[in-house]
């Protein structure tokens, strides 16, 4: 028993590059419940609470990332000196300290996740031999990158009072910018999110703990559903079902690709929401409030309306600081349009250093281009059902232009255009048959809800199918991105349904089908179901609660003895 604990001890001041902390790990869990014990005694005290808590999420960032902690306290470090002379400049040396805010952050961005992308595309055009190796990327290096360039900006806006503003004595600046650091690495959302604004969450830092059992009930509970969420819906599917597919879809039928693909818009889903569930189930148990992330994203019946409800905080992010920027709809229609283009497009460049994330930012930039421009061009098409049906008519249209493309090159046999745009074909005959019994239905019916309904179906598809391109693009895929998107397709266009195919399905992997159901329903489950589960949970007392999450971190436990799969997002 001395040798297992001396073992843990000793790993746990340790960084394992091939095993980072994350929440879902046994010792997260260990290391929060001491944490948290300690945390309880001394959360009335301000000061040190907050000193506390930076120094546990500094040594939570080390042990994810390791001594690039230290690139975390620079980027902090860096933006709580610029805001604070910021913030007493006017006129072009304030604009000048805001391009140096900007310089450094996307510079160090760049420098880590994209030199490497950047040099493969200068010597593919230029025929230079330059090498550059791809450098370890810092997790979260993204998320706290914007997070800490938002401060800058609204104190550039005139938006947000710097800590540092009225600080006189040496004390006073050293306790805003220790202030500063733990609103940069607040553990909980620092690897993943959500984005926090320093608006919404700097006055936190100096308020006494809000802490109570019903919010500490409210906090357990989410943190218990996004393990769940995360680890035994999917993980379940990504492991057992999408990552096989992926791997080698050649080894699959259009159904089973089919079922990848539906998977994986479940599997992303899960995987991030209940990340965020997680991170903020934690800073409720701190006695702190951090914004809602996802809200039923697959309900939407427009693609607008899906980036109200997906990735909220980095949604809103690049609305307000990349696309009012670049002049949002101040100016002309086009300009809107390329405004909005460009924020996706950049967007998906965020996400990942890679030409499979740049289309999928592009395929939904041009998205909610055309979806913007149908808003404006009368009653019927600015209605979600045609909104949907043009955009998918859209995809359809650019899917068959890009074949006759290919064929004219030569680059696919004339076979495999010709299944392909037969596929496309059915597609659209099908897409056109919904809409127009949508329309039939929404005039003599009188009823919106089916036509609602088939708007949603039609979403759900676009993103459905862009998220191949992400995926394509993502860390862990074997095949290169193009290969892979090429196969996967491929097999899609030969997919017919047979109904023994579950069967099979079954047979081999009996958990997949079940997982991929209940996490559908999870999503689509009313909101207020969940509200009221939460209530009901918390007003419970701490035995019975403290059963019931011992419930859920045994199964987490079990899966994690066979598997550890790390969150999708840590890689951005």
């Amino acid at each position: 028993m001395t040798t297992i604990f001396s073992t843990f001890f000793h790993d746990l001041w340790q960084y394992d590059p091939h095993n980072p902390l994350q929440f879902s790990s046994i010792t997260f869990l260990i290391l929060f419940i001491v944490i948290y014990f300690l945390y309880y005694f001394i959360k009335k005290n301000i000061p040190l609470r907050n000193i506390y808590l930076l120094i546990f999420s500094l040594f939570f960032y080390y042990k994810s990332s390791g001594w690039y902690f230290l690139l975390l306290l620079s980027t902090a470090w860096v933006d709580f000196t610029i805001a604070h002379f910021l913030y007493y400049q006017k006129g072009s040396t304030k604009k000048l300290l805001i391009t140096l805010s900007l310089f450094i952050n996307l510079g160090v961005l760049a420098y880590f996740k994209y030199s490497h992308f950047f040099s493969e595309i200068f010597n593919e055009f230029f025929g230079a031999t330059f090498k550059w190796e791809a450098l370890f990327l810092p997790v979260g290096i993204s998320f706290f990158t914007f997070q800490s360039l938002s401060y800058s900006i609204d104190v550039y806006r005139g938006d947000l009072v710097p800590l540092s503003a009225g600080k006189t004595s040496v004390k006073g600046i050293i306790l805003s910018f220790l202030n500063y650091c733990f609103y940069i690495s607040f553990f909980p959302q620092l690897v993943a999110g959500p984005i926090v604004r320093a608006s919404q969450f700097i006055p936190q830092i100096t308020m006494p703990s809000r802490l109570g059992v019903l919010q500490a009930g409210q906090g357990l509970f989410l943190f218990s559903c996004g393990l769940f969420k995360k680890i035994i819906l999917s993980d379940t599917i990504g492991v057992f079902w999408v990552d096989r597919v992926f791997e080698n879809p050649s080894l699959y039928s259009g159904m089973g690709n089919l079922l990848a693909v539906y998977g994986y818009t479940l599997q992303i889903y899960l995987d991030f929401s209940g990340y965020s569930d997680m991170a903020i189930g934690l800073a409720l148990l701190m006695g702190f409030t951090l914004t809602e992330n996802f809200n039923r994203p697959y309900l939407s019946t427009s693609l607008q309306e899906f980036w109200r409800r997906w990735h909220i905080s980095l949604s809103t992010w690049l609305r307000d600081y990349l696309y009012i920027s670049l002049g949002g709809n101040r100016g002309s229609k086009l300009k809107t349009y390329i405004n909005l283009f460009l924020t996706m497009l950049l967007g998906g460049l965020w996400h990942g250093a890679g030409w499979m994330f740049i289309i999928w930012g592009g395929l939904h930039g041009a998205g909610l281009a055309l979806d913007r421009l149908l808003s404006s061009a009368g009653q019927f098409l600015s209605k979600p059902l045609s909104k949907s049906f043009i955009l998918i008519l859209s995809l359809l249209g650019g899917i068959s232009a890009y074949l006759f493309f290919k064929m004219s090159g030569e680059t696919m046999e004339k076979w495999q255009v010709m299944e392909w745009q037969l596929f496309v074909l059915h597609l659209a005959l099908g897409a056109i048959l919904l809409f127009l019994f949508g329309v039939l239905i929404e005039k003599w019916g009188k009823s919106v809800k089916i036509p609602l309904l088939i708007s949603g179906i039609f979403t759900f598809h676009f993103v459905s199918f862009c998220w191949i391109f992400f995926r394509a693009g993502a860390i862990g895929s074997i095949l290169p991105s193009g290969e892979l998107l090429g196969k996967v397709l491929s097999k899609l266009a030969s997919t017919t349904f047979d109904s023994s195919f579950i069967m099979e399905v079954q047979e081999k992997t009996p958990f997949v089908l079940p997982a991929i159901l209940f996490g559908f329903v999870l999503h689509f489950s009313p909101i207020v179901l969940k509200e009221k589960i939460t209530q009901w949970f918390s007003r419970q007392s701490f035995v019975l609660q403290a059963i019931l999450v011992s419930l859920v971190i045994t199964c987490v436990l079990i899966l994690n003895t066979q598997r550890t799969v790390p969150f999708i997002y840590f890689q951005f």
